[in-house]
């Protein structure tokens, strides 16, 4: 494998491996509450603090890997693009309007994760809102399924294709760099 692959593969890995994680932790988020819904566990303190932990993980990841894409990959290849640079007509026509569609996907993926808070906040006060809670999860599963498939098999693979060994490597040397303490301040 050469250098352009190993940069190729190493862009679309981190990217990919940051999809898996944010799905990873709201899936064991939707076990714990399906373990109510099927009468294993009951909503105590102690449930309600280990679904708080998970989504606290949950957008740790999330605020990380959206900051990555929003503040290095989206303006990065924005940026290449209206410079005209060789190879960049595919992905001109391709990028118009999918980092929009994208970041319109994280702000729904964020909106679900205010309404979980906001549904758990209501349990922990003694309302009956856990289907509601399961609902919201699979909702937001969903949604984020489809946002890291179509970003792992169609956004990632043309940024890929068409930008040059440099510009992949000036964009994957930025995203190793940005966001490492957005977590921090988010959590």
């Amino acid at each position: 494998m050469g250098e352009l692959d190993m940069i190729r593969e190493s862009v679309l890995d981190d990217l990919r491996r940051e999809h898996e994680a944010v799905l990873a932790r709201l899936r064991a988020l939707i076990e714990e509450v399906e373990r109510v819904e099927k009468g294993r566990e009951e909503w105590t303190p102690e449930v309600l603090d280990a679904c708080r932990e998970r989504v606290r993980s949950l957008r740790k990841t999330f605020v990380v890997h959206r900051c990555r894409e929003e503040v290095g990959l989206f303006p990065d290849v924005e940026q290449l693009v209206s410079q005209g640079a060789p190879r960049v007509d595919i992905l001109r026509a391709f990028f118009a309007g999918e980092a929009d569609d994208d970041i319109a996907a994280h702000v729904a993926i964020e909106e679900r994760l205010k309404e979980i808070d906001a549904l758990l906040e209501r349990l922990s006060l003694g309302d009956e809102v856990g289907a509601a809670l399961g609902g919201t999860a699979r909702s937001m599963a969903d949604l984020l399924t489809r946002h890291a498939s179509k970003e792992n098999t169609e956004v990632f693979p043309m940024m890929v294709r068409v930008l040059s060994e440099e510009q992949l490597a000036e964009v994957a040397k930025r995203l190793a760099d940005l966001c490492g303490d957005a977590a921090e301040a988010e959590g």
